[in-house]
């Protein structure tokens, strides 16, 4: 099999090094900052933690489907999930806010309709 380098260690760039790995492949991991996660990240001053990217794991089923291809525990005995509503909040420089929910495409187009005028979704 082919030896691979993956430049950077976002959760996109993991994902692919893991993938690549099980495939049986070489697989190295290069990363400028101190930790790995990319976007994911945190600073902690003062006593208090701050997320620095992303605080919603989006389309779990991806991340499932990653788990099962990928290791030896489903996703669900790593993290526990918790579901919220809306999945997030999009608030827009003239104050519009448009709340997407945890549904099919079809709710999401439908809650960006509501928001920002028919066929927006």
């Amino acid at each position: 099999m082919a030896r691979i380098v993956v430049i950077g260690a976002g959760l996109g760039a993991m994902s692919a090094a893991a993938r690549l790995a099980v495939a049986g492949h070489r697989v190295v991991v290069y990363e400028r900052g101190e930790t790995f996660g990319g976007a994911v990240g945190r600073v902690e001053r003062d006593g208090f933690s701050f997320d620095t990217g992303p605080g919603l794991l989006h389309l779990p089923a991806v991340y499932r489907d990653l788990f099962v291809k990928t290791g030896k525990e489903p996703l669900e005995k790593c993290v526990e999930l918790s579901q919220v509503e809306p999945a997030v909040r999009h608030v827009f420089g003239d104050g519009t806010t448009a709340d997407l929910p945890n549904a099919s495409r079809a709710g999401v187009g439908e809650a960006l309709d509501t928001a920002l005028g028919a066929g927006a979704g």
